[in-house]
């Protein structure tokens, strides 16, 4: 969801996460802010706002008032000093504020009800100056949680942005292909196809787009020159 900056796949994912474990900030929150956060350091600040916010309000109702406002002001940029020494940290050469700034963030976990495992993973990454890979381990977390629940991923690649209503029916359309319900479907963007779709099914792939249809006409016509 995050990669195809998929707003519905987003939305559910964050509810399921919300609220998990113990504590006022519970570790799931944790991880949630964790990622606003590294959304600010990797992504467009225009496309952070709409997809951190949509995290935010689709936990909130699910947790704590003090956890939903930590989350709530992660989306709009506002976080604790800790968290923004560890931002401005990257920016600089050295690894020392990186790491000073880390302890202080795992220091805090460790009081909030954060997962001790959790909490010394992200630390591990800090210290290897690896935090701005959070988002692909998110991602490989997500596909392995989704295996092991039977699902069946899937990939829609579109030429344009899809409305609402389109990546409902794209949705529909390939659960159906897939012959499951259970399906984790991510979508992104890719201009150079021109127009139509490429769908990944597992280790399936149906590809509509113009671009592969000039290609294979520029192929037929060479064929016959």
């Amino acid at each position: 969801g995050l990669r195809a900056q998929n707003i519905s796949q987003s939305r559910t994912a964050a509810k399921c996460i919300a609220g998990l474990g113990p504590g006022l900030t519970p570790a799931g929150d944790d991880f949630l802010l964790g990622v606003i956060l590294s959304l600010w350091l990797v992504a467009d600040p225009e496309e952070i706002l709409s997809l951190a916010d949509v995290i935010a309000t689709s936990a909130a109702p699910r947790t704590t008032a003090l956890s939903a406002a930590w989350l709530q002001a992660a989306a709009m940029g506002e976080t604790s000093e800790s968290w923004h020494s560890l931002i401005h940290g990257f920016g600089q050469p050295a690894k020392e504020p990186v790491l000073e700034a880390s302890n202080k963030i795992i220091s805090t976990g460790l009081t909030s009800g954060a997962d001790a495992l959790t909490v010394k993973f992200v630390g591990t990454l800090a210290a290897n100056g690896r935090l701005s890979a959070l988002p692909r381990v998110i991602r490989a977390f997500l596909e392995e949680h989704a295996r092991r629940r039977g699902q069946i991923s899937a990939e829609v690649i579109s030429a344009v942005p899809l409305d609402d209503s389109r990546k409902a029916s794209v949705e529909k359309t390939v659960a159906r292909l897939a012959g499951s319900d259970k399906l984790s479907l991510s979508m992104r963007v890719d201009p150079s196809l021109i127009g139509g779709l490429v769908v990944r099914i597992g280790s399936r792939m149906i590809d509509t787009s113009i671009k592969t249809k000039l290609s294979r006409l520029e192929t037929a016509m060479k064929g016959v020159a």
